[in-house]
């Protein structure tokens, strides 16, 4: 398999292994995932410019799943009222 981009192939391959339980040999995808990754680390430290974005993506990314990430008394509030709404049956 030759995929434009290699690590999103695996991903959904491996996320399709595991919804519908049927196993997918991506295991070939590893050696073309090295290799985009070589390629584009290379790309990136070439050029300042496009370094200062990836950057600038990564920690925007760092702070959406800072702020979507629900506290440790959230969960436990949450799991409580769930626990609290169930009958004994369903436990």
């Amino acid at each position: 398999m030759h995929a434009q981009h290699p690590k999103s192939a695996a991903a959904l391959l491996q996320h399709l292994q595991h919804v519908l339980g049927i196993p997918t040999d991506h295991a070939n995808l590893q050696q073309e995932i090295s290799r985009w990754q070589e390629l584009h680390d290379a790309a990136v430290e070439g050029d300042p410019q496009a370094s200062a974005y990836v950057q600038m993506l990564e920690h925007r990314h760092d702070q959406l799943v800072e702020q979507n990430m629900p506290s440790g008394d959230d969960l436990a509030a949450e799991l409580e009222e769930f626990l609290r709404n169930q009958s004994d049956d369903d436990l």
